[in-house]
């Protein structure tokens, strides 16, 4: 990505590091809400997924809404109903 120019980070090495920690604390916040299911579950989800999926952008240096590596509504459909 950053020989490309889409990415704009002078530490390709760490921030690829940071951005996988954000995925595993992605996951594991997903999968605590699947062991312990609330009301809001579905607002949840969408707020975790948009928020991970925005920091990563800023991680990386990429523009706003470039990325999508996750959607809400799949995750949503496929685990939680």
């Amino acid at each position: 990505g950053v020989a490309e120019g889409v990415f704009v980070t002078p530490y390709p090495r760490t921030t690829a590091q940071i951005t996988y920690q954000l995925m595993q604390n992605m996951a594991e916040i997903l999968a605590d809400l699947m062991l312990h299911p609330r009301p809001d579950v579905d607002a949840l989800i969408y707020e975790t997924v948009n928020a991970y999926q925005q920091a990563t952008e800023r991680v990386l240096g990429a523009a706003e809404g470039s990325l999508q590596i996750f959607d809400a509504a799949t995750i949503y459909e496929k685990w939680f109903t």
